[in-house]
């Protein structure tokens, strides 16, 4: 794909090429998604950045969940469990450092 100076594309050849740069990059973006973000970008006048920011950060968030997922399958967790069964006395609403002053209290 030559660059020529001069020669200005037209917005659907950039359309399709920008698509196909996503395409080679993995990163899962339908032309309905693009098209959305051009629309909101052109409708609320968004700078370059904000616009870039809009088109790949629905992408990344996505993706990062996925990673935190897959780590958490792969952990192989035997049951969720929660903290608050470690004492009885203690519930939810006191803290680990309540519990610490009342144990110093005793003494």
């Amino acid at each position: 794909m030559t660059r020529h100076p001069g020669n200005k594309p037209n917005p659907r050849e950039l359309r399709d090429r920008l698509l196909e740069h996503f395409k080679v990059l993995r990163i899962p973006l339908s032309p309905e998604q693009f098209d959305a973000a051009v629309a909101r970008a052109e409708r609320e006048h968004l700078s370059h950045l904000k616009f870039l920011e809009t088109l790949i950060a629905e992408q990344a968030d996505q993706r990062r969940e996925r990673s935190i997922q897959r780590r958490i399958d792969e952990a192989r967790f035997r049951e969720e469990q929660r903290l608050e069964p470690i004492h009885p006395h203690y519930g939810p609403r006191h803290t680990f450092y309540e519990g610490c002053e009342s144990a110093y209290s005793m003494c």
